[in-house]
Formats: structure tokens, C-alpha cells, sequence
């Protein structure tokens, strides 16, 4: 039986990156925090601490913050980077003897082209495969951490062969929150929380098969397959979480959908609960915010009611409700601002269930609404 992974602790030790690094994952945190603090808040931590952020090589102080943590809390801690420095075998060697045992390097994929390109520096790949193997011949015990990206998570399971040739003890698959992308390279690297079951399922297989421990961390458990081990690595997040649905046990449990991902892609792949009889509206707000609370209405309820039609854009409004597949769309709203509906989007509303007036309706739009659409149940004031 594989050793689990268990829950993490990010530790931002400096917030530094290279200058050619493409900076795809952005860093979020304090500038470099001193040495004491860092030793604190690794003592501190309630899980295992991993001390990560930006690029930790880029510090010259390295050595000492290696030695001042293995001296406070053990063995039982972690140094995640992206390789480039620790190829040889001596900046290895001197870390082991100040104390480093795990050392987890970063690899996006195991094609060099996406990993190169990801960052932004030709012969990336060699560089971290070079010293997973430095660092395993020196007795240091290796892990591999994979971002989750929508270009290479389909390629994911290759990683755990390139685990495997080079002694890695454990893959571990981040999901970051999208806001640690740059703005206009979210949609491209973001991955589809419903596209994500297949590839898992996938690696996770090829991690029995070939005996290195396998664990996806930070993705809303309300989207982990069955028989994929889970970890919580808690790095910050920039934008708010919700919910991934109904159901969702919610934190600690599950760590939720960013709202960012629901802005970059909607709400339609999430969990939806069982149907609803009726869902209301009142057509408050934008004209964009109504219709994607209309879209949210219709993976929850099958009938919609329409209280308030004295938005600027109601007849818009209404056609595209009927648009969105509900058995029955009502107005039980005052009926006055229909009169300013042209005849042709009057006509255009003849899919409407019924119209339920709230108030009184002048003879000649009672009239006008019988004679445009007839189909259309035109109830007495209430």
C-alpha cells in the first residue's frame, strides 16, 4: 500500500521570480518574510509545511533557512522549486547535509515542449528531470508537482512514467484557482472542472501500476473521482470560493469553485440540485446579470415566474426565458409597461404560460394583448 500525502501547508518564502520566467502561476504574498518568521510559521503549521513561493533558490540565504527549520521541526517538511538551480551535485549535497530530505520540483509536463513553454525558458524540462535525479543520487527523496492546466491534463498519466524513471516517491497534481493566472491567459490554462474525471481516473491507474503514490490537491472535492487520493496544499487564494452546489459539504471539507472560474465559464457543469418546482425573477439589475440568473433558474426549476416587467430590456428579457427550456414562464407583475411593447414583441411572447396582473390593465392593452397573442392566459386583476 502507497503512503498517503497528507494535508500541506504552503510557506511563501519569497515572493521573487526569475526574469525570464514567464510567470504563469503568479505569486501571491508578502515580500521575503525574515528568516525567524519563517522558522515560526513552519513550527506552526498544521500539516506538513512546504516551502514554496516564488523560486526559494533565488534567496542566498537558502542554506540557513534549511538548516534553521530542520533544526525546529525535523525532517518532516518540504522545498518545492522549479529545479534549475539544484541540477549539479553540489548545491544538493550541501542542502542534505544542513538538513533537506524532500525535495519536490515542478513539472507541468512531461513533453518538454509544454513545460518549456509554460515556462518560458528553453530546456526547462531537462533542468527539473536533471535534478530529480541529482537529488535522488544524493539520497534526497523526490516528488514532482504538476500545475493542472488545461493544455497538458489530458498527458497527465506521462508524468508518472518520467516519476517512475527517475525514483520519484509521489506525483502530487495542484488545481489552482484561476486568478493566479495572468488576466488574459485564464480561459487557455484553466481546466474544465467537468473534463477533469477521465484524466484522473487515468493517472491515478497508472500510478498503481507503476508504484508511485498519487494525490490531486486544492480541486473541489465535489469533482475528485472515485479512487483518486485527495490532499489540501492551502495555497492562497485570490478570489472568493462558493459552493460547488446543493450538495456540497462546503469547507473544510470541499474547498468550493472560485468565483473567478464561475465568471470565466458559468455554472452549468457544476452540481445542480433536484428540480424545482418554480423559480422567481424580478428582473433587477443588469440586463447580463438577469439573464445569468435565468440560466442558474433553469438547471434548478422547471417553471419560472416573472414578478416585475419594468426593466428597460423586459421584452428581450422575456423572450430569452422562453428560450431556456422551462415547462411554463408566467408574469404575475403589474402588465403596465406592456403597453410600450411593440406589436412585434408582443407577438413574440405568445409562449408565455399565462400573464397574472397584479394591478389594473387598461381595456385597450387587455384588448391588444387578446388580438396579438390570443394563446397567451390573460387572468383577471388579483
Amino acid at each position: 500500500m502507497l503512503a498517503p500525502l497528507s494535508d500541506e501547508v504552503w510557506i511563501d518564502v519569497t515572493g521573487a521570480q526569475r526574469a525570464e520566467n514567464a510567470q504563469r502561476i503568479v505569486a501571491f504574498g508578502t515580500p521575503r518574510p525574515a528568516l525567524a518568521d519563517l522558522v515560526r510559521q513552519a513550527r506552526e503549521a498544521d500539516g506538513t509545511p512546504v516551502l514554496g513561493g516564488g523560486e526559494p533558490t533565488l534567496g542566498s540565504d537558502l542554506p540557513d533557512l534549511v538548516a534553521a527549520v530542520s533544526e525546529a521541526i525535523g525532517s518532516q517538511w518540504v522545498l518545492a522549486t522549479d529545479g534549475l538551480a539544484l541540477t549539479q551535485p553540489g548545491p544538493l549535497a550541501s542542502l542534505a547535509q544542513r538538513g533537506l530530505t524532500t525535495l519536490r520540483v515542478r513539472l507541468v509536463s512531461a513533453r518538454p515542449d509544454a513545460h518549456d513553454w509554460f515556462y518560458g525558458r528553453p530546456g526547462a524540462t531537462k533542468a527539473a528531470v536533471r535534478a530529480l535525479r541529482t537529488a535522488a543520487a544524493a539520497g534526497i527523496t523526490t516528488q514532482i508537482e504538476v500545475p493542472l492546466i488545461r493544455p497538458t491534463v489530458d498527458h497527465l498519466a506521462e508524468t508518472l512514467e518520467v516519476a517512475a524513471r527517475v525514483s520519484a516517491s509521489a506525483v502530487l497534481a495542484v488545481h489552482y484557482d484561476p486568478g493566479r493566472f495572468p488576466r488574459d491567459e485564464q480561459v487557455t490554462l484553466t481546466p474544465r472542472l467537468g473534463l477533469l474525471e477521465q484524466p484522473l481516473t487515468d493517472t491515478a491507474a497508472a500510478a498503481l501500476r507503476l508504484g508511485v503514490t498519487f494525490a490531486v490537491a486544492d480541486l473541489p472535492q465535489c469533482f475528485l473521482p472515485e479512487g483518486v487520493a485527495a490532499c489540501r496544499v492551502r495555497q492562497s487564494r485570490p478570489t472568493p470560493a462558493a459552493p460547488c452546489g446543493p450538495d456540497c459539504p462546503g469547507a473544510p471539507t470541499c474547498v468550493g469553485v472560485p468565483e473567478v472560474y464561475r465568471s470565466l465559464f458559468g455554472s452549468s457543469e457544476l452540481p445542480a440540485g433536484p428540480p424545482t418546482d418554480l423559480a422567481e425573477d424580478d428582473f433587477s439589475g443588469t440586463s447580463r446579470q438577469i439573464r445569468m440568473r435565468l440560466v442558474r433558474h433553469g438547471e434548478h426549476a422547471t417553471h419560472l415566474r416573472v414578478t416585475a416587467i419594468d426593466h428597460p430590456d423586459a421584452a428581450a428579457l422575456l423572450r430569452e426565458a422562453l428560450r431556456l427550456g422551462f415547462a411554463r414562464v408566467e408574469v404575475a407583475a403589474d402588465l403596465a409597461p406592456l403597453a410600450a411593447f411593440s406589436d412585434d414583441e408582443l407577438h413574440r411572447l405568445r409562449r408565455l404560460t399565462a400573464l397574472r396582473p397584479t394591478g389594473p390593465v387598461p381595456p385597450d392593452l387587455r384588448e391588444r394583448i387578446g388580438r396579438i397573442a390570443p394563446q397567451v392566459e390573460l387572468g383577471s386583476t388579483s
